[in-house]
């Protein structure tokens, strides 16, 4: 797709949660340039399958195509995450003490420090020596060059999720997590029920994965070495 492909492990990512909204809540997606490349091949087959042109968390609510190609990508990544050849870190900023703590920061930094986190994280997982790339959805304002200088990164490639089927799966599993562990009240009813059986077939699928919670901005609790659960 780009130059920053030949860099050994790319990590795709996006969000869930505004900077106004309680939780806030960012996916990557890790693994070799061989086999993210693979994953979005199947992916892109998905969507084309169910007929659907771009899939969103935001836009899984009621649709049945859109479901069944959300419930594909869940599964096809559990297959790709239970092989070793992908693997998925969700780090969640939790209302309460650690946004009163972080109140004087701009969402914008809120988010870098987030991404440094996600990033710092998943190199521990990944081979030793990698040199490492980002691929995160497009985000104005973003200082990507600063973050990639802060985590040594070799590049940074700001993607657009209606061309990238992982970007997709990034948003889909960081909204899911965010729907799991926030108050739903006041939700259209039909739209919470089709997202909650969602949820349920996520937490059925037991996807391995880390969740990671953030106390503050500058520590987590430790992770859970986890399968997807509600």
């Amino acid at each position: 797709m780009t130059r920053a492909f030949e860099a050994g492990t790319l990590l795709f990512t996006d969000e869930s949660g505004n900077d106004g909204e309680a939780l806030q809540v960012l996916a990557g997606i890790a693994g070799t340039p061989a086999d993210l490349a693979a994953l979005e091949e199947r992916l892109r087959a998905s969507l084309k399958r169910h007929g659907v042109r771009e899939l969103k968390w935001a836009g899984v609510r009621s649709r049945k195509e859109r479901h069944r190609a959300a419930r594909e990508f869940l599964a096809l990544a559990s297959e790709e995450a239970a092989a070793g050849r992908i693997w998925i870190d969700v780090i969640v900023l939790e209302p309460g003490a650690a946004r009163r703590a972080h109140a004087h920061l701009s969402g914008r930094e809120r988010w870098l420090l987030l991404y440094q986190g996600l990033l710092r994280r998943s190199k521990r997982r990944g081979p030793r020596r990698s040199r490492w790339a980002l691929m995160p959805d497009q985000r104005t304002g973003m200082p990507w060059k600063r973050l990639g200088r802060l985590a040594g990164l070799e590049a940074v490639v700001e993607l657009s999720s209606s061309e990238t089927a992982l970007i997709q799966l990034a948003d889909l599993l960081a909204g899911l997590v965010r729907f799991s562990r926030e108050r739903r009240e006041g939700a259209a009813e039909r739209a919470r029920f089709k997202r909650q059986e969602l949820l349920d077939e996520f937490t059925a699928m037991r996807m391995e994965y880390r969740l990671w919670p953030i106390k503050n901005l500058n520590g987590v609790r430790r992770a859970k070495k986890t399968q997807a659960r509600d």
